[in-house]
């Protein structure tokens, strides 16, 4: 059967559930009885119900007997997609490993690995990954610790990371290994170090037909490694996943593109100075550093970041000189206002975002300059440039002005209204002055070397860090305010009824109390509206 198919997937999944179902059931076992007499329950039951007692889920789904599943994984062998479990000591297994690792050339291996990129062939991927850790892993003699971590609630060699019985002997699931080879989940990437799946992963690519790589595949390992270059020394592995998802410069899923960077890892590319890949040296799996921690990545890519960059010596000691020459000529940087704009998603039409419900130069409130220096706010420049973006949050419709000086964000207007009784009504008003910088009007950049380019949207310009006063106005609740998130400090805004104002419903009661505002402030309010904007922060 052809293991790529959607049957040869589901046997594959399935499979998977059920090992880690009957895992877990296992590691309960003892626990029963236990449990029933700490909660002071009938021993007979099984812990699952044991619990669904004390804490008085009544109406909870009762336990099951364990559903005999042989005849099913018994098909799944006869149709070639499952392999049949296997016991085997831990030295004949690592015997076996440099035996098969010794009939295979590295060259194969590279040109496997990237002829994967353009033909998303998972078979041809991790087998470089698999034959360098396997090449560097040291004689040994076998220990059994416990391991304590994701996936490893068991005993396993600290050396290499084999699990292993009391007896030493190793429990091999290939058709785990196949299904974490061609369906990389991520809960199943950690687990593609252990000298089990290395096993398998190189006597399965021993039988592959010889490939070769194109132009095409070494353009997409470039590309990828310019992105690389390009993050914040803060930024790890998950944000150059998603950036190279974004970019669409390879065609793979999030949890694909993370084993293309574990290979990348393993190899030296995505290393740090403390961490080195198993091209240079072999890390025991106890000094990898996050077993223990619930991780779902390899080692040591768990350990990059952007401020390590991509170890030109060892992208040249393992791939093909023409990558590094093309990594080299190439010193076009790379514009992530490009990439980001190349994921754009499918724009929404004017009806579903309620853009045919406003009217363009149009506002709920029209403040003058005047107005606005009486509540904080900066002036709003007619030569600055505005930007319009419309969004729909269930029945209600808001339209978001953001305003340019140059790169910068200077102010945000947005409404909210709502379709009633047929007829379109705007019920609030927010006015922000900003302090936030961007790449092109299009990336927001971050406030601190932490954080990342992303484009602006008007949910992330909510970010207390980028905003100054602020002004709301919302006759559907009856009020409005002013605050300024540098400092959090409000104006000391009198009641409508200390105006002789009755309340503030409308656009009209709201130009009135204004008004009364501001023939009642002191004589000393510039002095007010100083400390409100440029005082300390409470």
């Amino acid at each position: 059967m052809d293991l790529s198919s959607k049957e040869a997937r589901k046997i594959l999944k399935d499979y998977f559930t059920w090992y880690w179902d009957d895992f877990y059931e296992k590691s309960w076992e003892g626990l029963d009885e236990r449990f029933a007499r700490i909660f002071g329950v009938d021993p007979s039951m099984n812990m699952h119900d044991t619990m669904n007692k004390v804490f008085g889920y009544d109406d909870a789904k009762p336990y099951h007997d364990k559903v005999d599943r042989s005849l099913e994984i018994r098909r799944g062998i006869e149709k070639g997609v499952l392999i049949e479990p296997r016991r085997q000591s831990h030295d004949d297994l690592l015997n076996e490993l440099t035996k098969v690792r010794k009939q295979i050339e590295i060259k194969d291996l590279v040109n496997g690995f990237l002829h994967s990129l353009s033909t998303g062939k998972n078979q041809y991927r991790t087998a470089l990954a698999s034959y360098l850790i396997a090449r560097a892993i040291p004689e040994h003699k076998v220990k059994r610790e416990y391991m304590s971590g994701l996936n490893r609630s068991d005993y396993a060699c600290p050396v290499c990371g084999m699990k292993i019985d009391e007896e030493y002997i190793c429990h091999v699931e290939d058709s785990l290994s196949r299904y974490a080879l061609y369906y990389p989940q991520k809960h199943t990437i950690q687990e593609m170090q252990t000298p089990d799946f290395l096993l398998f992963d190189l006597k399965q690519f021993k039988d592959l037909p010889k490939v070769s790589y194109t132009e095409k595949d070494v353009e997409i390992l470039v590309n990828i490694l310019k992105l690389a270059e390009s993050m914040g020394d803060h930024n790890n592995y998950t944000a150059l996943q998603k950036l190279i998802t974004r970019s669409k410069i390879i065609d793979a899923t999030g949890n694909e593109i993370n084993v293309i960077l574990s290979v990348l890892g393993v190899c030296g590319v995505l290393q740090t100075p403390e961490r080195r890949g198993f091209a240079e040296k072999f890390t025991n799996i106890t000094d990898r550093g996050f077993y223990g921690l619930e991780t779902e990545i390899s080692y040591p890519l768990f350990h990059w970041h952007g401020r390590n960059g991509v170890d030109k010596k060892a992208l040249k000691d393992i791939f093909p000189s023409c990558v590094t020459e093309a990594l080299e000529a190439d010193k076009k940087d790379v514009s992530l206002t490009e990439v980001y704009s190349k994921s754009k998603t499918k724009s929404k039409t004017p009806k579903e975002t309620g853009e045919n419900l406003f009217t363009e130069g149009k506002h709920l409130i029209e403040l003058d300059d005047r107005i606005r220096h009486y509540y904080g706010l900066q002036k709003l420049d007619p030569t600055w440039h505005k930007e319009v973006r419309y969004s729909r949050l269930y029945d209600d419709y808001t339209r978001t002005e953001v305003y340019f000086e140059g790169n910068s964000i200077k102010k945000v207007i947005s409404e909210t209204g709502s379709v009633k009784d047929g007829s379109f009504r705007v019920f609030d008003y927010t006015e922000k002055d900003m302090f936030a910088e961007t790449e092109d009007r299009y990336l927001l950049l971050p406030k601190t070397s932490r954080g990342s380019k992303k484009p602006w949207t008007p949910s992330l310009l909510e970010t207390f860090t980028y905003m100054g006063a602020h002004l709301n106005i919302n006759f559907g609740g009856r009020d409005f305010f002013t605050f300024n998130y540098r400092n959090n400090k409000r104006l000391p805004l009198p009641s409508p009824k200390d105006l002789n104002v009755s309340c503030v419903r409308s656009p009209i009661e709201f130009y009135t109390y204004t008004e009364a505002y501001i023939r009642s402030v002191p004589d000393n309010y510039e002095e007010v509206l100083n400390d409100y904007l440029y005082g300390a922060k409470k």
